[in-house]
């Protein structure tokens, strides 16, 4: 999640999370005459690569982490959370 931009100028003063990278991306892929240029295809690979990864690392989070929270509010007699 893109945070912190409060003007346009933003965009360029602070450095461009994953989603905005996406974003960026599709725009290039949108306004192409002719076929995709492979940079965008193999820009689209690395982008992929960090998204599967920082998924992998929640999934772990969510599988470990929020397990033994679950546990632990549980015997307080508390709901769990969902995950």
């Amino acid at each position: 999640v893109q945070i912190g931009d409060e003007s346009p100028g933003d965009t360029i003063r602070l450095p461009r999370k994953l989603i905005a990278q996406f974003g960026a991306l599709a725009s290039v892929v949108a306004i192409a005459d002719e076929a995709t240029p492979q940079q965008a295809h193999d820009r689209y690979d690395e982008l992929s690569g960090q998204l599967d990864e920082i998924i992998g690392c929640l999934d772990a989070m969510v599988e470990k982490e929020v397990t033994v929270f679950n546990q632990l509010i549980g015997n307080s007699g508390l709901f769990s959370v969902v995950g």
